[in-house]
């Protein structure tokens, strides 16, 4: 086993050392987020493990340099980025819904992947904002747990109509309840949980 630095200091493990680095990105990932910290950067012998995926370091890593941030920070730029990606999130769904209606089922798909490009930052920042609130139960957790779970039970619905080819459910489901959703979620983020965020960055 090589060097561990976190924020510039060695790191001394308790009891037998962690045999690989991704058992020391383990370790250190626990210990801070007990803290309501993350980790920021975690490098193995110059290699950004944060970045770059299929990394697989044995024992024998030379150096791990880990960076910690606040998860304040990290949900704060997260929180801006997927408001700027989804700002006419709920114009678009509208829209989504008018024109499926008129243009065959061919292009019908195409657009569905379209849909899901255009819900995946909105859906992906949900996911970890539940998985935080599970973790530290901040006050907007039993909102966070009910937009998440309307949001799958749409979601659920929207696929068995694209699995059945259902055009006019499809349109209206997306019309009605995801234009909704949409509304509501960025509603959600923009509000609590981006001021909790900012508080604790």
């Amino acid at each position: 086993m090589g060097e561990v630095f976190l924020d510039g200091e060695a790191v001394i493990f308790e009891g037998p050392p962690p045999e690989s680095a991704q058992a020391v990105q383990i370790i250190l990932s626990g210990v801070l987020e007990s803290k309501d910290m993350c980790l920021g950067a975690f490098t193995v012998d110059g290699v950004d493990w944060l970045r770059d995926s299929g990394n697989d370091s044995g024992p024998d890593f030379r150096r791990i340099e880990a960076i910690s941030v606040s998860q304040g920070e990290v949900f704060v730029q997260l929180i801006e980025q997927t408001l700027e990606k989804s700002e006419n999130l709920p114009q678009e769904m509208e829209n989504f819904a008018r024109v499926v209606l008129n243009i065959p089922w061919s292009m019908v798909v195409v657009r569905l992947e379209e849909f899901s490009q255009k819900w995946h930052p909105i859906t992906e920042l949900m996911g970890h904002l539940v998985d935080y609130a599970r973790n530290l139960r901040p006050p907007w957790r039993d909102e966070v747990e009910a937009l998440y779970l309307e949001q799958e039970t749409l979601f659920q619905e929207f696929y068995d109509y694209a699995k059945n080819g259902d055009v006019a459910e499809i349109s209206n489901l997306t019309a009605g309840g995801l234009a909704l959703l949409s509304s509501h979620a960025k509603e959600f983020v923009h509000g609590p949980t981006r001021r909790y965020f900012t508080e604790k960055a």
